[in-house]
């Protein structure tokens, strides 16, 4: 996990963790602020980084989008999601 201020990516508008040395297994994984005893609401998840330089960044989630996408993945089973994924409609 990175553990450091949140900052910005200026190209993208993306949110940019400067330090984080995650490599590209780490796609996907959430990122959470603000943090209490190791659970806070999911802001972004680690979507991408430059190759010559350290950093991780991802997009900005809104708190209702990101709540809805969850929501709807827990409510699907494994049975009836088929081909490449499953449309969440927020």
């Amino acid at each position: 996990y990175c553990s450091e201020p949140l900052g910005t990516e200026p190209d993208y508008d993306d949110w940019w963790l400067d330090q984080c040395g995650l490599s590209g297994g780490a796609s996907g994984g959430p990122w959470l602020q603000p943090v209490d005893s190791g659970n806070g609401p999911i802001i972004s998840v680690n979507s991408w980084g430059y190759t010559n330089q350290p950093g991780m960044a991802g997009p900005r989630l809104s708190g209702t989008t990101a709540g809805c996408v969850f929501a709807k993945a827990k409510g699907q089973s494994f049975t009836t999601v088929s081909g490449r994924g499953a449309i969440a409609d927020c």
